[in-house]
């Protein structure tokens, strides 16, 4: 988004989505096709307008706690607590101290020896794994056997086991 407004009225979340893609597209030669809602706010008009038009909505796993320090090292820290296979780490690239913090992040990551990826690669990724990995498809649970009839039902077919055999005419 632009501004990341938390409660956007309908006109300025599409301005939001709208004015930054351009400038995307203008500036790298593609339309962003995923979104990440401000604050992780699911509820905006932002997210809601996102999902009408289709757009992934990615979350983090991880943060570097950037809007909550100025100490590099500390984002550093933080971001590298969160790496591990699969993550999406948080950082904001309009904060200085963020962008000091970079360089040591990723060093850190390739020692680790992750791979460093966008998202929509990391998305690729992932679908490739799920395809090549199928789960197995569980069967499903034999159903549970009738309970015993309780009450006056009960009684009555004890009742009717215990009866002696009532003897019936019949012509011959």
């Amino acid at each position: 988004t632009n501004s990341h407004p938390m409660w956007p009225n309908a006109a300025k979340a599409a301005q939001e989505l709208d004015l930054p893609a351009k400038r995307i597209k203008d500036a790298v030669g593609f339309t962003p096709q995923l979104f990440r809602p401000p604050y992780g706010n699911l509820k905006a008009t932002t997210t809601a307008l996102a999902r009408k038009r289709m757009m992934p909505i990615i979350y983090w796993t991880g943060t570097g706690g950037d809007t909550a320090t100025h100490s590099p090292q500390r984002v550093a820290n933080a971001a590298i607590a969160g790496i591990r296979p699969g993550a999406i780490i948080l950082l904001h690239d309009i904060q200085p101290h963020t962008m000091r913090a970079v360089p040591a992040i990723l060093d850190a990551a390739k020692k680790k020896g992750f791979t460093l990826v966008t998202v929509s690669e990391l998305l690729r990724k992932y679908e490739e794994y799920e395809i090549a990995h199928p789960k197995p498809v569980t069967p499903p649970k034999p159903e549970k056997s009738a309970k015993p009839i309780k009450g006056k039902v009960a009684e009555t077919k004890k009742a009717i086991a215990k009866s002696k055999p009532v003897a019936t005419a019949t012509k011959a």
